[in-house]
């Protein structure tokens, strides 16, 4: 077929199998898969390599707009952790996959490729599903993500090193190492110095904003793809360039149409990559691998990210979210198969188990609320295997006469905080956040670290004392169980929770939550509020001016950011 009508036939059943999903409140990403799997059933041979390009750039913009979201200061936060326990996980990984398969009987060079492909999750899928759930700038989602971010960089090792396996030498490394670090360098520098005299004067034209962002994802993806990584990896330094610039949500606003576009071009390719004839005779591996995937990865992802004594829920969350093997399996698969080095057989048995650990993972954070609920009891924590003077320490202390609980200390519980001891109220906060109970230890507030929807947090309570619990966290799950446990133990204690939908509110408020904060709402409100007392007195707006910005630049300091939603 021509390439037009291939795209347009693709396009047309994606968004027939993606509204029936919708309708039926199913993920997408199975709809799309089997749009593609339908064109190469009735349609015959299409032409992959072509569209699998395309939704390479999907990946690129993908990254792009990840890096936007972050910045340099949030991979730097996030790089202890990603480097000890993503090290950790790619070897025991690689060994149990490598192990597996040679008892299933593949020969050497084939269980070191499928042990390597079950190492890396898809940085397009986790994103996608954390976007699409408002949960990037989530601690789970920024843990995720920076796992990712260093599983990318050993994908892109490995991918080097068995295309030439015979000429790797510690000169090789070096260079490959040094060549990534020094475009880096040259990202950080541009970011500093650079882009915010340029993107000044492109700010004045929309579509001059959208184009030079444009040219920068792609710059970036051009070097670093010389360097020898892939162009992915320089989409995300592109983006972390823009990332404090002022202009960045209209960047990514504008670039996110685009992104959506071309994703769905590579959820389709998985379906037309799929070779069905002979798949039988390869079962036992596909389940096998699929369920180290599916089970065994989370669990060992809760198990090393615990250590650094993230919360249950947290910790879940993440594992859950990366349970899939990447796209960089299936590129480096296909290589092996150009190489002579492994069989066309290995590519379908990546393929299989890709869709499924990729569909898989879509239900899995989809309920991941009623599995944990399930689960919890039985999921291990290891946070005491590394010392938390901080998190210990407050476990004594917590247990005083407190009369309100703020649950959650960022954004809005900042302000909420600052209101209650300006008003010398006794205010315990929880947190699931190590780092932020770090900084209200030191500080000298009283802290828990707990997650609002752990039975075992709020049982600690002494809800006999207390007369306002106050949540700021807009997941509405949380909030849920939050106001259904209070009012079944306590009806007295007065509960404020948080939402990000109107809808999601009138429920709450139907569960009986006392008042309900909807962040947007209450800007509109204070707006109001600021305009009525500028028609009193016209030089109330420069007070509140020099307020504001006084505030936003405590808040920076703090590292707090404003969410965006992708």
């Amino acid at each position: 077929m021509d390439i037009f009508i291939e795209i347009g036939v693709i396009i047309i059943l994606a968004a027939i199998f993606s509204y029936l999903a919708g309708i039926s409140r199913q993920p997408l990403i199975p709809g799309y898969v089997l749009a593609g799997l339908l064109v190469t059933i009735f349609f015959g041979e299409v032409n992959t390599e072509v569209i699998y390009t395309l939704s390479e750039i999907g990946i690129a913009f993908l990254l792009f707009i990840v890096g936007l979201e972050l910045s340099f200061k949030k991979i730097k936060n996030m790089g202890g952790v990603s480097l000890v326990t993503g090290t950790v996980q790619t070897i025991i990984l690689f060994c149990v996959g490598f192990f597996a398969m040679k008892f299933l009987g593949f020969a050497q060079m084939e269980s070191t490729y499928l042990g390597i492909v079950i190492v890396f999750s898809s940085t397009m899928i986790v994103v996608k599903l954390l976007s699409d759930s408002k949960e990037l700038d989530t601690l789970h989602g920024r843990l995720a993500i920076g796992l990712l971010l260093l599983q990318d960089f050993f994908a892109l090792f490995a991918l080097t090193a068995l295309n030439s396996a015979k000429d790797i030498t510690l000169l090789y490394i070096l260079l490959f190492l040094g060549k990534g670090i020094f475009v880096f360098l040259i990202a950080w520098l541009a970011s500093k110095y650079v882009f915010p005299k340029v993107f000044e004067l492109a700010a004045k034209s929309q579509d001059l904003l959208l184009i030079i962002s444009l040219s920068i994802c792609f710059l970036f993806s051009l070097l670093l793809h010389a360097a020898g990584y892939s162009i992915a990896i320089g989409a995300f330094i592109g983006g972390l360039t823009l990332a404090n610039l002022p202009y960045n949500v209209e960047i990514i606003s504008r670039v996110k149409s685009l992104r959506d576009f071309f994703l769905i071009l590579f959820f389709t390719s998985l379906g037309l990559q799929l070779q069905l004839s002979g798949l039988l005779n390869y079962w036992l591996p596909i389940v096998v691998l699929s369920l180290i995937v599916l089970l065994f990865k989370p669990i060992l992802i809760m198990v090393t990210t615990s250590i650094y004594g993230y919360s249950k829920k947290t910790v879940f969350e993440a594992g859950v979210s990366l349970a899939q093997i990447s796209e960089f399996s299936l590129i480096l698969v296909a290589q092996g198969v150009i190489l002579g080095q492994i069989s066309k057989d290995l590519l379908s048995i990546t393929i299989i188990v890709a869709i499924i650990t990729m569909v898989g993972t879509s239900y899995l954070v989809k309920f991941e609320h009623i599995i944990y609920s399930h689960l919890s009891k039985f999921i291990p924590v290891f946070g005491t295997l590394i010392p938390h003077k901080h998190i210990q320490h407050q476990r004594v202390k917590h247990k005083k006469n407190y009369e309100i609980v703020l649950c959650g200390h960022d954004r809005v519980g900042y302000s909420v905080l600052q209101t209650l001891r300006d008003q010398g109220r006794k205010v315990l906060v929880i947190d699931y956040n190590p780092d932020v109970i770090k900084e209200l230890f030191h500080n000298h507030i009283p802290c828990m670290y707990g997650d609002v929807s752990d039975i075992e947090v709020l049982e600690r309570l002494d809800l006999t004392k207390i007369k306002l619990i106050i949540s700021t966290a807009n997941k509405y799950e949380d909030n849920e169980f939050l106001l259904r446990v209070i009012k079944r133990i306590s009806p007295h204690v007065r509960v404020f929770v948080s939402a990000s939908k109107i809808d999601e509110a009138l429920d709450l408020y139907k569960l009986g939550a006392d008042y309900v904060i909807l962040p947007h709402f209450i800007g509109g409100n204070y707006v109001s509020l600021i305009l009525g007392e500028m028609e009193k007195d016209g030089a109330t707006i420069h007070q509140e001016r020099f307020k504001h910005m006084e505030e936003l630049i405590k808040r920076k300091r703090l590292g707090h950011n404003y969410p965006m939603n992708m």
